[in-house]
């Protein structure tokens, strides 16, 4: 569903963060981190999106790119759904 959300709506920012999060729901956090960073750029105001994008980084192994983007999200909100996990792969990461 989300990559028929994504044809239909190509530069949608909330489709791209969900076709990416189910990417990385599904173990193929390198698919995601394209998907995931365009909604980034698209609103780079919106902490879930670099929670998600952080995750996807630190799943695909880059813990230097995960980093940066799991600290945004957190400065921008302690409120979204994930803050917990976020926090857990920042001490993971020895902040």
């Amino acid at each position: 569903m989300a990559q028929t959300a994504k044809a239909a709506l190509p530069n949608e920012p909330d489709v791209n963060d969900t076709l990416g999060w189910v990417y990385v729901k599904r173990g193929l956090p390198a698919l995601a981190i394209d998907f995931l960073g365009q909604a980034v750029a698209a609103k780079p105001n919106e902490p879930v999106y670099h929670y998600h994008l952080g995750m996807a980084h630190l799943k695909a192994g880059d813990k230097a790119r995960a980093r940066p983007e799991l600290q945004r999200a957190l400065q921008l909100s302690t409120a979204f759904p994930g803050v917990p996990e976020a926090r857990q792969a920042l001490d993971s990461l020895g902040q």
